[in-house]
């Protein structure tokens, strides 16, 4: 088993994917490791945070990014245990959208999951025959 990643893509308008900025979070010790990548100009930056840093480096984008005079398109999020959901940046205004994916990622980061391959372990409700 290993630790299972928080990834928010930001999707560039009229680009292909290889120019899509991804921040990865990841548990490390008492702290997470938040990491972004800017895919346009090759750089990889770190930090280490708490859960509530993570929680405002994630609503400080909801406000941030609607306004930014070079903006980003979309704004995907994979959280573990969750299906992966894409926004509109110009979107993120809306209360219900931001209050859903600050409550889902505050679930993750106090209780961050593992990962499986997926027909390794049994299902709990599946019967073995």
């Amino acid at each position: 088993m290993s630790v299972a990643k928080f990834q928010i893509t930001l999707h560039r308008p009229n680009a292909s994917a290889s120019h899509d900025d991804i921040i990865t979070v990841t548990p490390f010790m008492d702290e997470f490791k938040l990491e972004f990548v800017g895919k346009q100009d090759k750089l990889k930056h770190f930090v280490y945070l708490s859960d509530e840093q993570v929680v405002q480096y994630v609503e400080d984008m909801f406000y941030l990014l609607p306004t930014d005079a070079d903006a980003y398109q979309f704004m995907q999020f994979d959280l573990p245990c969750f299906p992966s959901v894409m926004y509109k940046v110009e979107d993120l205004d809306d209360k219900v959208v931001r209050r859903s994916i600050r409550d889902r990622l505050w679930a993750v980061l106090g209780n961050w999951p593992e990962k499986v391959r997926y027909g390794s372990a049994p299902i709990a409700d599946e019967p073995s025959y």
